[in-house]
């Protein structure tokens, strides 16, 4: 079932196909499905043993499935960004609370402390509050939510990358039994567990207060990874916590050597076409015709999908041309620009101006990577000369903001509802 092709000369391996979630020799699973929504629940139990994984999983998993149209959904269009994959990212998490809906209000009705994490992401975060507002507001003095805005910086220290706390919004003491966590996207999983840490042990630079009463922490993500829960469920488990994870559409085994960008993305890229990334048959097959079994991320940058939407554009576009230049590694293939989910890309490939830019920002992104890797630079040195190199490229980002635009408007002007607007207005 799980088709692989070895190329000779040093190629990449190639890698056509996920694992099936039906498929009951890989995945151990059952679903339910629910009144009124078109989203099935997968409980998958003790994946770690089945797929004989070097590191520990929760015993249980679950997977949101919903059969959505594929430019609707944020794995199938990586054409979306800024406020349409925002829009996506709010219809999953509408879906994914559906599933969950009844067991709130029984929490609720029981008077159990809930508190809702919020990890803000620069557009709209997943939110409980949107879609279960009235059940909240009836119940204020039981559901708690907080806002953790969680960064990295240098550890002077230890010259290395530490997640800490930019930023809070809430009350100083975490008081509940059951916690959720809504992370977008996760690959390696340091948001989750500093996350996971702040609700059990607090954080004292900022004198919150962690749960004394925390029996239960869920994990929700859209585009998550496997690898991305192993920190944040050593957490919970050495606390005595139990970690439930909770997926949409796809269970992402995250790829380091053979993505397409590992200078710019190194192993945070999630494709679909991986042998040890789970799904369904309906998505495998969407995935199968918008990527062309091909290991292209089918994320991306989620922070530069939402708010540096100019850059996010043009590592897309970067990945399609680097799979054209380099077919060879890929048993010939390339990304069919005719598909309707690639619509968008192929408009924007036509300037030839927007191509050059792309190229040179492959060039920079080289260098960048070059500088990363010279390991006698102190961070704060690394830091400084990357600086310099995207100062030099800011001309350039503006002119390919332009163009971009240009497209983008042009798509605009071609919806007769948004031209009947415009005509209003003048």
């Amino acid at each position: 079932m799980h088709n692989t092709t070895a190329t000779s000369n040093g190629k990449r391996e190639i890698v056509t196909e996920p694992i099936f979630i039906t498929d009951r020799n890989m995945v151990d699973a059952e679903s339910g499905s629910f009144v009124g929504t078109n989203a099935r629940l997968w409980e998958i139990r003790n994946l770690h043993k089945t797929l004989k994984l070097s590191y520990e999983l929760p015993e249980k998993i679950f997977m949101v499935d919903v059969e959505e149209i594929p430019m609707q959904n944020p794995l199938t269009n990586r054409m979306s960004a800024g406020a349409g994959f925002s829009d996506s990212v709010q219809m999953a998490t509408y879906n994914m609370y559906k599933c969950f809906s009844s067991l709130l209000e029984e929490w609720v009705t029981k008077s159990i402390k809930i508190l809702q994490v919020i990890i803000p992401n620069g557009g709209l975060p997943m939110n409980i509050n949107a879609f279960a507002n009235k059940l909240i507001r009836s119940h204020n003095s039981i559901f708690q939510t907080c806002e953790m805005k969680l960064s990295r910086k240098i550890d002077p220290r230890t010259d290395d990358y530490v997640t800490y706390m930019q930023s809070y919004r809430g009350e100083d003491s975490l008081d509940c039994e059951i916690a959720f966590i809504n992370d977008t996207a996760t690959a390696s999983g340091s948001t989750a567990e500093a996350a996971a840490s702040v609700i059990i042990h607090g954080y004292k630079d900022m004198a919150i207060q962690g749960s004394k009463q925390i029996k239960v922490i869920f994990f929700f993500t859209i585009c998550g990874s496997k690898e991305g829960l192993v920190r944040a469920y050593q957490v919970c488990k050495q606390a005595g916590v139990i970690f439930i994870p909770v997926f949409y559409n796809a269970i992402f085994e995250v790829v380091d050597d053979k993505n397409i960008l590992p200078f710019i993305r190194r192993q945070t890229d999630l494709p679909l076409a991986n042998n040890t990334s789970i799904t369904t048959a309906a998505i495998a097959l969407l995935a199968k015709r918008i990527y062309n079994s091909l290991p292209m991320c089918a994320v991306g940058d989620t922070g530069n999908r939402l708010i540096k939407t100019t850059i996010y554009f043009i590592e897309t576009l970067l990945e399609i041309l680097l799979i054209e230049k380099f077919k060879e590694n890929f048993d010939g293939r390339t990304i069919d620009l005719d598909q309707p989910e690639w619509s968008r890309a192929k408009r924007m490939l036509a300037s030839d101006e927007l191509v050059d830019i792309t190229w040179h920002f492959y060039e920079i992104s080289m260098e960048i990577h070059h500088i990363k890797e010279e390991f006698h630079l102190e961070r704060t040195q690394q830091k400084m000369q990357i600086e310099k190199i995207e100062g030099g490229f800011l001309l350039y980002l503006n002119r390919a903001h332009v163009l971009i635009n240009q497209v983008l408007e042009k798509e605009r002007s071609m919806n007769p509802i948004l031209a009947n607007i415009a005509s209003l207005i003048g």
